[in-house]
């Protein structure tokens, strides 16, 4: 059984989520920004957060049934394409960091033959993004747990 988009939303932005009529603070202190396809972190200060413009880190549920939390590049030109390739083994650390961290068996699921976990679109091509991602847990709090750890591990990365 698949996570509850609905309960995932509703969790994230109970209080002070974009969208939400709540006040501050949000799921453990952290604000939300939700989409059609996306639950993303607000944080103008990280390189991941949803105000990123070419990058992030998510719940995406964009295809039903293949939700996922991972590391998001817009890849439509060479030069978004090349720094999302270049970010693959820092992204897959972070990504291992998570599996070591509370036991669970998230496989790499970017490196499975779906192409769902690969991207969406055509690289370089408008609205073509890369995915780093693992398995989106089925509980909302541990989906958003998942989201905030990755959130924090990712918190240094460096731009290059």
């Amino acid at each position: 059984m698949p996570i509850s988009i609905k309960k995932l939303k509703t969790l994230a932005l109970a209080s002070g989520g974009e969208g939400s009529d709540g006040g501050e603070g949000g799921y453990r202190g952290y604000r939300f920004v939700s989409t059609s396809e996306t639950i993303k972190i607000s944080d103008p200060n990280h390189p991941f957060s949803a105000e990123a413009s070419n990058q992030s880190v998510e719940v995406n549920y964009r295809k039903e049934n293949k939700y996922f939390i991972g590391f998001s590049f817009n890849t439509s030109n060479q030069g978004k394409l090349n720094y999302a390739n270049e970010a693959r083994e820092v992204c897959e650390s972070y990504l291992v960091s998570i599996k070591n961290y509370d036991g669970s068996s998230y496989d790499l699921l970017h490196t499975s033959d779906d192409s769902d976990y690969k991207g969406k679109g055509i690289p370089k091509q408008e609205s073509s993004y890369q995915f780093y991602c693992i398995k989106c847990p089925v509980s909302p709090i541990r989906a958003l747990d998942t989201l905030i750890t990755l959130f924090e591990t990712s918190r240094d990365y460096k731009i290059v």
